[in-house]
């Protein structure tokens, strides 16, 4: 940071208007920024599908593209799969003089490739969003801060628990689970929480599992054969 900065605030980049876990991240920290009173803009990205724009809760503060971007903090809210498309090609305008590009990364594993390694050092600060993501950071990354950010959570006022809404027993133990059958299978690995249930709780009649299936309304060949596999158990 510098004399010469922007003023001061948070352009935040990520896949805002998306309907996918990375973009309702990506809200539930704006929500906290604004309710902060932080000067935020945000730089849709998106995510290469007919997922992106269906949320438009922060339409106001959208901004048409990376030269536009107006404050002197970048803050980036992607998965570690990305690290390299920020650091290899940026969005057009988005590395200026006396800005501060942060980036807050998930990742599910203990280690990481050292191409990812490489990509996260071109970065002057990484946000961890839980107490094991830093220590992966931490035990991986070296020459860079590396900061512990919780995980902002709101919930709408007008939501309400209702079971009977979607046919759930009243009073009985149920374990939720969501699945988006077009992502990566290896890595969220719903037929391993499925096979958990079953070992926790095959004699339990009082004890159910519900899967929500988000975004099964493509069609391709991984998504069938994932679709496929759940419908074996």
């Amino acid at each position: 940071m510098s004399q010469e900065s922007p003023p001061f605030g948070l352009n935040v980049i990520g896949f805002a208007s998306a309907n996918a876990g990375l973009g309702s991240s990506l809200r539930q920290f704006v929500d906290c920024l604004l309710a902060r009173g932080e000067n935020v803009s945000i730089l849709d990205i998106s995510v290469g599908s007919s997922r992106i724009g269906l949320d438009k809760s922060l339409a106001e503060c959208v901004i048409s593209s990376a030269s536009d971007l107006p404050y002197a903090i970048n803050l980036s809210i992607f998965g570690a799969l990305d690290l390299p498309r920020f650091a290899l090609s940026p969005p057009d305008g988005l590395h200026v003089n006396g800005r501060l590009n942060v980036f807050f990364v998930w990742w599910e594993l203990t280690s990481l490739p050292q191409y990812l390694i490489d990509a996260a050092k071109v970065f002057d600060v990484l946000i961890a969003g839980s107490d094991f993501l830093h220590a992966t950071l931490s035990n991986n990354i070296t020459g860079i801060p590396i900061l512990r950010a919780s995980h902002p959570v709101s919930i709408p006022e007008a939501i309400q628990p209702d079971r009977k809404r979607f046919e759930l027993p009243e009073r009985d133990f149920v374990v939720f689970m969501g699945f988006d059958p077009s992502s990566n299978v290896d890595r969220k690995n719903p037929f391993a929480g499925i096979e958990a249930f079953k070992l926790a709780f095959s004699d339990c009649p009082d004890c159910h599992l519900e899967i929500k299936v988000n975004y099964s309304g493509g069609e391709s060949k991984t998504l069938e054969e994932n679709l496929n596999g759940l419908h074996g158990y």
